[in-house]
């Protein structure tokens, strides 16, 4: 969503931590077309989305509703109708600047030397990406990687990505819609 303006915080608040501890900041996004958003860190995205601070947004057009079938389409258009979807997030991250952050030298975490080392898709890493959603076992990581489709059925692939280098990911079906 990078250029999409949002109401928040006043940002100098947060960077000198004048914000109430335990308090609230509050962003609104106006969600004026449908279709997949994505969300992260206005503050320290640098640093922060690499820290996990991002996520997918998924704006319905109007009329949707998750009971009727009739009314699942992505853009409020007949040709964008489908029988199923799947929401794929990917991420990277560089265990360099976690370790950093995590001993508490934030000051010392270099992002311009980001190199990561650890892709995830919905927040798995292999192999945990091929493992059922919402596997007791995992329950930060409610959503696997394995789309699952009957012939002649339309899967609507909702792709969003945080990683900014290439990641090792692709899809293959016979027409993606």
């Amino acid at each position: 969503m990078d250029g999409v303006l949002t109401k928040e915080a006043n940002p100098l608040q947060v960077v000198l931590n004048t914000v109430v501890p335990a308090g609230k900041v509050r962003y609104t996004f106006a969600a004026s077309e449908p279709g997949t958003y994505l969300y992260h860190s206005g503050t320290r995205p640098d640093l922060q989305v690499d820290m996990g601070l991002f996520g997918a947004l998924i704006v319905r057009p109007a009329g949707f509703n998750s009971m009727d079938k009739s009314t699942w389409t992505a853009y409020s258009q007949p040709a964008t109708a489908y029988d199923t979807e799947f929401l794929f997030l990917e991420s990277e991250i560089d265990p360099k600047i976690h370790r950093q952050v995590k001993f508490g030298w934030w000051d010392q975490a270099d992002t311009s030397a980001f190199f990561p080392t650890y892709w995830f898709l919905n927040g798995r890493a292999a192999p945990d990406t091929m493992y059922p959603a919402y596997a007791v076992w995992l329950p930060t990581q409610p959503y696997n990687y394995m789309p699952m489709m009957e012939p002649g059925q339309k899967l609507l692939m909702r792709w969003s990505t945080q990683a900014g280098t290439c990641t090792p990911s692709t899809s293959t079906a016979t027409t993606p819609r």
